[in-house]
């Protein structure tokens, strides 16, 4: 018997063999992590954050910086949970974050070729971690 094949019996006395197949692994990173986050680069002095953009990456390159919108849950509803990644590639990084709170902000303390991130927590509501 395979590994990942478990032998049952019931109460009749019928004996039964469960396979287990885990699926496809991805690629193990440097820690072994097998999850893949799709990386984009914004060259611009600007983005606009969208909840199509969860999951992903942004790669802030602008040497002169980078002023991050969130867009409002009006315009397109976040689902609680979703999280947007960055990593600071370029210059400094503010907010255009009108009528969105971001729970322990610390964007100013984000040097270069750091990584941070936001997760939705609420409508308009964001944790930065």
């Amino acid at each position: 018997m395979a590994s990942n094949e478990y032998k049952l019996t019931v109460v009749d006395g019928t004996e039964l063999t469960l396979s287990v197949n885990a699926g496809a692994q991805g690629p193990a990173g440097a820690d072994g992590d097998t999850s893949i986050i799709e990386i984009t680069s914004v060259s611009s002095d600007n983005i606009t954050i969208k909840p199509e953009n969860a999951g992903i990456k942004h790669r802030l390159t602008n040497n002169s910086g980078c002023q991050i919108t969130i867009q409002s849950n009006s315009i397109a509803p976040w689902t609680s949970g979703q999280i947007v990644y960055f990593r600071r590639c370029g210059g400094p990084l503010t907010w255009d974050n009108s009528g969105i709170t971001i729970n322990g902000d610390k964007i100013q303390l984000i040097e270069q070729n750091l990584e941070f991130a936001l997760q939705n927590v609420g409508a308009d509501i964001f944790d930065f971690i």
